[in-house]
C-alpha cells in the first residue's frame, strides 16, 4: 500500500493544488471526490513518517479545514457531505499526528486555530478527534482564550473510555479503565493517551485542571497497571505536573509513589525510565531537602 501511496500521493497533491484554492465553491461532486481521496490515504497502512515526506499534502488538509463553507457548517451528521469531508480530514491527521515532523509543521501553520473552530461541530466523534489534535498542537495563548479549557482533558479521558471499554457506566470509571489495560491494542491506546496528556500538562492552566478533575488518582493507579515500556511516559507526565506546587504536594504525600520511584530509580537499567523517575524524585524529595 505504501508503494501505491508513494506513487499516488504526489498526484493527489497536484490535484489539490488546483482544487483547494477554489474549495469555497466546490460542488457536491467535488467535495465527495476529495473526501474519497483522503479516505484512500487514511484507510491504508498510513504512517506519519511516510506522510511527513509530503508536507504539502498536510498543508492542503489544513487549508480545507479553514474553509468557511466547511467550518461554518453545523457538521452534525456523517451523512452530510461537509461533515464527511471534515471528519475524514481530521481522522487522517489524528492517525499521523504523533510524527514529530508533522506536529512541528502543524504548529508552524497555526493549525490549532482551525481545530478550535471545529470544537463547535455537532458530530461528537469529530469533536473528540479535534480535541486529540489540540492536545498535540494547542498553545498557551489558545488555552487562555478558551472559555472552558478543562474540556480538553475531560473529552480526551471520555474518548479513551469509549474506545477501550463497552462496559456499563455504573462502576467507578477509573477502575473500568484500568481493568481494560491488558491487551496490546489497549496498551497502545493508553500510551497514545499519555502522549496527549503529556503535551497538555506543559500548560499551567492544564495543571490546574489535572487537580480539579482528580486525574492524579487515575495516573497513580496506572503506575501499577502499565508495562515497563509505558511507565517512562507516565512518570514523565507526573514529572511535568509536579512543577505545580499544589500537585507536587499531592504527589509528595503519596508514600507508595515515593517508594516506587526510588526503587525503580535504583534498580532499572532502562535509561528513559531512570531519567523520568530521577526527575520526579528531584522535584518531590531532593528539591525539598536542599531548601
Amino acid at each position: 500500500m505504501n508503494n501505491l501511496l508513494s506513487t499516488m500521493l504526489p498526484k493527489y497533491i497536484a490535484i489539490l493544488d488546483k482544487l483547494v484554492p477554489l474549495a469555497n465553491k466546490w460542488s457536491s461532486q467535488t467535495t465527495r471526490a476529495v473526501t474519497q481521496m483522503l479516505k484512500v490515504v487514511n484507510h491504508g497502512p498510513t504512517n506519519g513518517k511516510f506522510v511527513s515526506d509530503h508536507l504539502p499534502f498536510i498543508d492542503h488538509i489544513l487549508k480545507i479545514l479553514d474553509v468557511p463553507k466547511f467550518h461554518n457548517s453545523p457538521l452534525e451528521k456523517l451523512s452530510n457531505r461537509e461533515t464527511n469531508l471534515i471528519n475524514t480530514a481530521v481522522s487522517l491527521l489524528v492517525n499521523i499526528i504523533d510524527e514529530p515532523k508533522i506536529i512541528t509543521y502543524i504548529k508552524q501553520k497555526h493549525g490549532s486555530s482551525s481545530f478550535l473552530r471545529l470544537t463547535s461541530a455537532q458530530y461528537e466523534p469529530l469533536v473528540n478527534n479535534v480535541y486529540n489534535l489540540l492536545a498535540y498542537t494547542i498553545t498557551e495563548d489558545d488555552i487562555k482564550s478558551m472559555h472552558n479549557p478543562g474540556i480538553l482533558l475531560s473529552t480526551i479521558v471520555k474518548a479513551l473510555q469509549t474506545t477501550i471499554t463497552e462496559k456499563p457506566k455504573n462502576e467507578d470509571e477509573i477502575i473500568q479503565l484500568l481493568e481494560t489495560l491488558k491487551g496490546n491494542e489497549n496498551k497502545i491506546i493508553m500510551k497514545k493517551f499519555l502522549f496527549f496528556l503529556q503535551g497538555l500538562v506543559q500548560h499551567d492552566q492544564m495543571k490546574e485542571e489535572v487537580l480539579k478533575q482528580d486525574l492524579l488518582s487515575f495516573l497513580l493507579k496506572c503506575s501499577n497497571q502499565l508495562s515497563q515500556k509505558a511507565l517512562p511516559l507516565l512518570f514523565e507526565t507526573l514529572w511535568s505536573t509536579s512543577y505545580s506546587q499544589d500537585i507536587a504536594q499531592v504527589l509528595r504525600s503519596n508514600s507508595e509513589l515515593l517508594a516506587k520511584i526510588e526503587t525503580i530509580s535504583k534498580n532499572t537499567e532502562d535509561e528513559a525510565l531512570k531519567k523520568a523517575t530521577d526527575g520526579l524524585i528531584w522535584k518531590l524529595v531532593k528539591g525539598i531537602e536542599m531548601k
